[in-house]
């Protein structure tokens, strides 16, 4: 099931990419405090989902 893995690296994408967004929006005032509030919160989830995806697959091997 090589599922997991490649959801794994999707999700941890996204979420560095998600959190890169709310810091470079808010650098340049592009987002709102409460925007970069809900985005940070987010990419953090997203992140952290992905990573204990990975985390999970290699434990199992």
């Amino acid at each position: 099931m090589k599922s997991r893995p490649t959801l794994g690296t999707i999700l941890t994408l996204a979420g560095i990419i998600g959190l890169i967004f709310a810091v470079v929006g808010e650098l340049t005032n592009y987002i709102t405090r409460s925007a970069f509030a809900g985005i940070t919160l987010l990419g953090c989830i997203i992140f952290f989902a992905g990573v204990t995806l990975l985390r999970d697959q290699l434990e199992h091997k």
